[in-house]
């Protein structure tokens, strides 16, 4: 039989933050509590949201096979190559392995990391409930099971809708409406002033004016409604309130040239990345092959940061393009070939007071939670998640004190 260790506050001061276990009795195991999540302190004050794609599945247990974003048309990953790295769609490497954006340690891993690095919410690319597409189902189940855990961490979330599945006009209208219906009301919707923000990755499909007047009064909210750069128009003027921009063959050119040009009186979403080298051709995607690339580092990060640092005055928000597109090699999570730069990097652009100890001991969770995940046992799983409440409640000493106790 266990003991039970109940966590509490050492001493008699109920404001003490030192960690004590003690023996609470009664039941097994070891008592969690679960803490509200910490405001991080920024001396950046531009919003950073975080582009996230929520559509990878791996053979692991939650699901039963490796998904397309990490086969493609030519990779296999189920082979392990001398390096100890499946064989996947990407020229670049997760640092904990390709995985499903469904699986809560991943989720819990992933928001962690951003929050830890200034960023204030993230981007869904989200394909709606109605399409063409036959993961659609699969997608909106990844996208919220991954919104249902941004309250917990206390990040906000909207989405980037996607119409190029859509086959019709009434399509994109279930689709709206069910993100106005279910989405926009939660406190974790990201609004600009008293608007919920909504985005469209174009759009790609539907691109007649009239149509979009239709769409966008299908809904009970007025939304902040930005296509992508150079959309406007297909959308219509008096249908938008603005624009974002994204990651071009210009690179920082155009990125620069589209900052000077910005209508002030619009609301703008500029753009950082870490650099673009497409796997689309090895992939055997070769229709989709895109004959240009930007070099991928913390140097190209770093001066599109810079970018949008200089043109803060310009900009509404920062969205950071992106988390996880592999195929696309826009991926600013860690990877075996650059470690934690990229996040280190955004810390600097937030003004955070973190750093890479942080980044590395949410990493080290994961480690240790994945590690002991269905070992039945129970009181050191639970003290991994008292750990992770410790570091949604910014409890940076206690999180690491526990941890460390984890052998």
């Amino acid at each position: 039989m266990g003991t039970c260790l109940a966590l509490i506050a050492c001493g008699d001061d109920p404001t003490n933050d030192d960690i004590c276990f003690v023996n609470c009795g009664g039941n097994d195991g070891v008592s969690v509590q679960v803490l509200s999540p910490g405001s991080v302190s920024k001396t950046n004050n531009v919003p950073v949201y975080m582009h996230y794609m929520p559509w990878f599945e791996a053979k692991d247990g939650i699901n039963d096979r490796w998904g397309i974003h990490w086969t493609m048309n030519a990779s296999f990953p189920d082979v392990i190559g001398n390096d100890g790295q499946r064989d996947i769609a990407s020229h670049y490497y997760p640092l904990i392995g390709p995985y499903s954006t469904n699986d809560p340690l991943v989720i819990d891993y992933h928001l962690l990391l951003m929050k830890y690095a200034g960023i204030d919410g993230i981007l869904i690319n989200w394909y709606g409930v109605e399409g063409s597409n036959g993961d659609i189902n699969s997608l909106l189940e990844h996208s919220e099971t991954i919104i249902g855990r941004t309250d917990e961490v206390g990040l906000g979330f909207s989405v980037v809708m996607e119409d190029r599945f859509s086959r019709n006009v009434n399509e994109v209208i279930a689709n709206i409406s069910y993100v106005n219906d279910n989405y926009y009301r939660s406190d974790q919707f990201i609004h600009i002033g008293s608007n919920p923000l909504l985005m469209i990755f174009g759009p790609i499909t539907i691109q007649d004016p009239v149509q979009w007047t239709t769409i966008l009064g299908s809904t009970s909210a007025s939304e902040i409604f930005l296509p992508l750069w150079g959309f406007t128009g297909k959308t219509g003027a008096s249908n938008v309130s603005g624009e974002y921009s994204w990651v071009v063959s210009s690179g920082m050119s155009g990125l620069s040239n589209y900052y000077q040009n910005v209508n002030a009186s619009k609301v703008i979403g500029g753009a950082a990345y870490p650099g673009f080298k497409d796997y689309y051709e090895e992939g055997g995607w070769t229709s989709s092959a895109l004959p240009w690339s930007i070099e991928v580092g913390a140097a190209t990060l770093k001066s599109t940061l810079d970018l949008a640092k200089t043109n803060a005055s310009k900009i509404d928000f920062l969205q950071l393009v992106t988390w996880n597109d592999y195929g696309e090699g826009t991926m600013i999570e860690p990877t075996e070939e650059f470690g934690f730069s990229f996040l280190q990097e955004v810390q600097s652009f937030t003004g955070v007071a973190f750093g890479l100890e942080e980044l590395e001991m949410i990493h080290e969770l994961y480690l240790k939670r994945r590690q002991y995940e269905g070992s039945g046992e129970s009181d050191v799983i639970k003290k991994l998640d008292q750990v992770y409440y410790y570091l949604v409640a910014l409890k940076v000493e206690d999180a690491r004190a526990l941890l460390d106790s984890v052998e």
